[in-house]
């Protein structure tokens, strides 16, 4: 079951839920709204190294201000 964010459109809180695909939209658990819509999240990614980051903050490997080249360390 994936995992989504929503946003009520009462109290414009957001919140997450497990929902199947296809079924109804959940009401929003902080004042009963049943108005809700699914939300873009952000998305976190985990590096070679271990630690989060944008493609251009990898600097582990070819410390500089090129950056990465793709090398495999």
């Amino acid at each position: 079951m994936p995992l989504y964010e929503y946003r009520c459109e009462g109290c414009k809180k957001t919140f997450e839920e497990l929902v199947f695909p296809g079924d109804p939209l959940p009401p929003c658990p902080h004042c009963g709204e049943t108005h809700t819509h699914r939300i873009l999240s952000p998305v976190r990614w985990i590096g070679a190294g271990g630690e989060g980051g944008s493609p251009s903050s990898c600097a582990s490997c070819h410390p500089g201000p090129s950056g990465c080249s793709g090398c495999s360390k």
